[in-house]
């Protein structure tokens, strides 16, 4: 790749602050002194379902995306971070069909500093919430889905099978790239302390152990036989075969416990690595103080697919937190702060 020149550099900057500011769906503009910001909405010409972040850059501050070239420059006014509302990836590039307009993709040169973060972290989350129960409460099913899935047990030495149909939480859409730090550890932070998913596996791992899974092994059981060949075990792969990764060790990990007589099988069984990449981005949360106020009351899980991958650089989440709040929190929540007016926000 040619090495641009600084001036090519800055122009590109402008350029792609401009091409936001004109094009995107709501824009965060953060002043000058990095103490206030306002929020637009764009009524004209919302061309791409993005949450854009345009504000100062601090070249004092660790930007590893930086230009060389550029390593040294400040600016008032550049994109700090992008959220992809619906289908819409943040920094891609993106076809109107509608308008038949293309929009080039944004260059992601410059991330938000830990001040800057701590400003608008709230209204971030506060955005998507409201944005997501407007739209969930238009839905015909209001944000569930129903499936079917197989379930087997052994019984008797006879696997039986049967089909078990259940309400699955279904909810909007937002995308994040893998270079926004900060967001990125918090996302993954509320997912390991969504309600829902925390009763899950709270369920899941009392159904491991006290519906006699694995436990009548505890007496007897003395390592001769394979463990994952075990009937318990068997029964546990199957219930926790949709279960990623991630939750498998945080339900290993938080609710089973390492003092669990068969915690290594158990780890084993999962076939869990020393170190899952996710629960490492979730811990680092944690190194900005009070990641639950800056994320309020937002549930949100990583989609089926929009995990961590080696093929992309953004990960995809849901947000569904209607069910787990009352008609009057929902009414609160909506009435609260100025950004009432985006009712036809196209995503």
């Amino acid at each position: 790749m040619a090495r641009l020149s600084k001036k090519l550099c800055i122009e590109l900057v402008k350029k792609d602050a401009s091409i936001i500011e004109k094009y995107a769906t709501t824009i965060m503009i953060i002043a000058p002194d990095n103490e206030s910001f306002e929020l637009i909405h764009n009524p004209i010409n919302p061309r791409i379902g993005i949450l854009a972040v345009i504000g100062p850059t601090d070249s004092s501050d660790d930007q590893k995306f930086r230009p060389d070239q550029i390593m040294d420059e400040d600016f008032k006014q550049a994109i700090l971070l992008e959220i992809g509302l619906g289908s819409n990836r943040p920094y891609k590039r993106i076809k109107n069909k509608k308008d038949h307009i293309e929009i080039t993709k944004r260059r992601k040169w410059f991330c938000l500093t830990k001040k800057q973060y701590k400003l608008i972290a709230p209204h971030i989350f506060s955005f998507i919430l409201k944005n997501s129960l407007r739209k969930i409460r238009t839905w015909k099913r209001k944000g569930y889905t129903r499936i079917s899935g197989p379930k087997s047990r052994w019984v008797m030495k006879k696997k039986l099978n049967w089909e078990l149909w259940k309400d699955r939480p279904k909810g909007t859409r937002f995308s994040v790239s893998l270079k926004d730090n900060f967001v990125l550890r918090d996302v993954f932070w509320t997912e390991l302390n969504n309600k829902q998913i925390i009763f899950s596996l709270e369920g899941l791992a009392n159904s491991i152990d006290m519906t006699m899974r694995i436990r009548r092994y505890k007496k007897n059981y003395k390592g001769k036989r394979l463990f994952q060949k075990l009937k318990g075990a068997r029964d546990i792969l199957e219930d926790t075969k949709e279960i990623h990764i991630r939750l498998k060790n945080e339900l290993l990990e938080k609710f089973i416990g390492r003092n669990y007589l068969f915690y290594n099988q158990l780890r084993n069984l999962f076939e869990l690595p020393k170190e899952v990449p996710e629960s490492k981005i979730a811990k680092k949360a944690e190194r900005l103080p009070n990641p639950k106020e800056r994320t309020g009351n937002i549930q949100l899980r990583i989609t089926k697919n929009g995990g961590l991958r080696k093929d992309r650089d953004y990960i995809v989440f849901e947000v569904s937190p209607h069910d787990l709040l009352t008609k009057d929190e929902i009414n609160s929540i909506l009435s609260t702060g100025n950004d009432d007016n985006f009712d036809d926000i196209p995503f």
